[in-house]
């Protein structure tokens, strides 16, 4: 495919691959498209590799109460991430392809700059709760957790944007270094600590954000892209910011909904059944996550491709994309899940050593999740690509109102069942209201193209006559 050189009006301009102009087919070759297929799912698997290998070291090194601890601190950073999401990563997706094709580079110079702000406010939270449990007298493992994702959430959230701009360059190769980056500090890091008997939730964040800084820079000097103030930039932060915020506000509160959706009953967990619980209900998720990181991944590579159909106004081939996507994405989720019902006992075993063997059972039931998502997945970035994300707002709200419910009468009952189920439940809902969702959107567009063209056609039969 074309790749378009943009360039700076100063000499010293930073060069990097752009967007097509023109929408390509809707899969012109396959050999290209399979190769770019198999970079978006290499990298996303070295991506979450590094997150999980953190849960998954941890889970067999820690007390489950700590562990808990961190699962539930864990549970929090994902929750200021969906703002970091939908406010910055989503809108840069879709405005950036449709609306900056020729000053890419500005634009993703002026997206570091509204990260840096952004991220710093998204941090605050969890700083002042780590010194009020500090300055109280909690001596628990909590504290030095929420330090640690306070100093390492910018960071974190810095190769999450690297990794988004590779995405918007149809260019994951570019990712992979990082991602591998990220995977080999993060690995090493974790065996010194253990060797040393220095592993505290406070240096395993610590390391986190330093293996995503480094991790991010490497990105970025592949892309050519960084902050320069020696010369002016085309594109305003704060106007950057501002469209951001126009775009992005209809999926804030989807983002709220969609964390509650997804974290309440890890939050939930440790006051109903303590942090100990809380820990084990998070390492039988660890397959699952595994899944649903990567098909979102996977996913997420598509979503320019999405916009770009939208763009063109072909109704029809925008269909056919998201139906392919979800399809393909659900049929890889429901393989996963019939193999893992049939390893889950030595799965646990291989993976934590025996020590949440009573509850290996969750290990499949978790795999609801993915599944679920995957098939909400092609239909919900098509939405969000016609510039229509009001509805991913609508199916977040009833969802979260539905695990939230779930989630308060369930686990109480329960136990981890009663969480695993209310998860279920709600990530189910959220697909069958985004298809719903999909169905409505694309029929309104056919009617509204039709009474078009009836428009267009009258006025030639009146002059003929």
């Amino acid at each position: 495919m074309a790749m378009i050189a943009v360039k700076t009006q100063t000499e010293n301009r930073t060069r990097i691959a752009a967007l097509p102009q023109s929408s390509a087919p809707l899969i012109p070759n396959w050999r290209l498209w399979g190769i770019r297929w198999s970079f978006s799912l290499v990298d996303p698997g070295a991506a979450v590799s590094a997150g999980l290998l953190v849960n998954l070291l941890l889970a067999r090194w820690l007390p489950p109460q700590q562990y808990g601890a961190f699962a539930l601190v864990f549970a929090l950073f994902l929750f200021l991430a969906g703002f970091h999401n939908a406010l910055l990563l989503e809108p840069m997706s879709v405005l950036g392809p449709a609306n900056y094709q020729r000053s890419l580079a500005d634009y993703f110079e002026a997206q570091i700059w509204v990260h840096l702000a952004f991220t710093a406010v998204l941090a605050t939270p969890l700083l002042l709760a780590a010194a009020l449990l500090a300055l109280f007298g909690y001596g628990g493992p909590l504290p030095g957790a929420l330090l640690g994702a306070g100093l390492a959430l910018p960071f974190i959230l810095l190769l999450w944007l690297a990794r988004r701009m590779c995405c918007i360059l149809e260019r994951p190769v570019s990712a992979m270094p990082g991602s591998v980056c990220s995977l080999v500090l993060l690995l090493c890091g974790l065996l010194a600590l253990q060797a040393t008997h220095k592993t505290t939730l406070f240096l395993v964040f610590l390391f986190l954000g330093f293996a995503g800084l480094c991790a991010a820079l490497l990105i970025f000097h592949d892309l050519q892209i960084g902050l320069d103030e020696t010369r002016p930039c085309s594109v305003n932060w704060l106007s950057a910011a501002a469209e951001n915020w126009r775009y992005g506000r209809w999926l804030l509160g989807g983002a709220v909904c969609f964390a509650s959706l997804s974290q309440t009953p890890v939050l939930l967990a440790p006051v109903f059944l303590g942090l100990a619980a809380t820990g084990k209900m998070f390492a039988m998720q660890i397959p699952a996550l595994l899944m649903l990181q990567c098909s979102a991944a996977a996913a997420m590579f598509l979503l320019p491709s999405f916009a770009r159909e939208s763009l063109t106004g072909s109704s029809k081939r925008l269909r056919q994309l998201a139906h392919r996507v979800s399809l393909s994405l659900a049929g890889a989720s429901l393989l996963f899940a019939a193999l893992l019902y049939f390893i889950a006992a030595p799965l646990e075993r291989l993976l934590f050593g025996g020590k949440f063997a009573s509850d290996a059972w969750l290990i499949p039931v978790f795999m609801i999740i993915p599944l679920s998502a995957s098939l909400a997945s092609g239909y919900s970035m098509a939405l969000r690509a016609m510039q229509r994300p009001h509805y991913d707002l609508l199916a977040n709200r009833i969802a979260a109102a539905v695990s939230v419910q779930t989630a308060f009468l369930f686990i109480p009952l329960w136990g981890l069942a009663g969480a695993a189920i209310s998860l279920a439940s709600g990530f189910a809902v959220h697909a069958s209201v985004v298809y719903l969702c999909f169905r409505q959107a694309t029929a309104n567009d056919r009617k509204e193209f039709a009474s078009q063209s009836a428009e267009e056609i009258t006025p030639l039969e009146q002059l003929s006559a």
